[in-house]
């Protein structure tokens, strides 16, 4: 049997990360896929396990030599664009490996889906809005600039992951990370 993608998918705040994290943390057969990403480091991230941080000039120099598997870029309140992309050289150095998981959104999600198939399993984790509100604003120091971006967000994450389920394997409905993890395990080791 094939190695699988399983893909993260959920609005800002949704605990993709954090699911990610726990389940590498607690399952050595499992691998992360890293995106590349032009957005500035926030407190506690590294170079390489969150993101791998690059400049714009990097970014699109591996863009134009066609290292990219998807590409996706988010404009924030402040007017910057931030770009994000997954190395296909990476993607499959580590499906020869093993089961990869990653988060990423509904549109990188298509494309990936597009190219693996039934090797790629989608789980969108579906979080009430206030509680996305919450912790998006609870990241930062509160400012006029953090609520109108976490406002921001929700409102653009709303457009973006219209009709959702037409495209995952999974919906899970969720506001407890513990429940996350145990419901997105079922699906990796009991379903597939």
């Amino acid at each position: 049997m094939a190695n699988k993608i399983y893909a993260i998918l959920g609005f800002s705040g949704s605990g993709k990360d954090t699911t990610v994290k726990n389940l590498l943390n607690k399952h050595d057969d499992l691998q992360n896929l890293v995106s590349y990403t032009t957005r500035p480091m926030r407190v506690g991230e590294q170079h390489g396990r969150e993101y791998y941080f690059i400049d714009n000039a990097e970014f699109n120099a591996m863009y134009e030599h066609g290292q990219f598997l998807e590409i996706r870029e988010y404009h924030v309140a402040n007017g910057d664009t931030w770009y994000y992309g997954f190395s296909t050289g990476e993607v499959e150095e580590k499906l020869k490996r093993g089961n990869v998981v990653i988060v990423i959104d509904l549109q990188g999600y298509i494309e990936f889906k597009e190219v693996y198939k039934e090797q790629c399993v989608g789980m969108f984790l579906n979080v009430n809005k206030d509680i996305l509100i919450n912790r998006i604003i609870g990241r930062e120091q509160l400012t006029w600039d953090v609520v109108s971006e976490a406002v921001r967000r929700l409102n653009s994450d709303t457009e973006r992951f219209e009709n959702v389920q037409d495209y995952v394997d999974y919906i899970i409905d969720t506001d407890d990370s513990e429940y996350t993890l145990q419901v997105v395990e079922d699906i990796i080791y009991n379903k597939q």
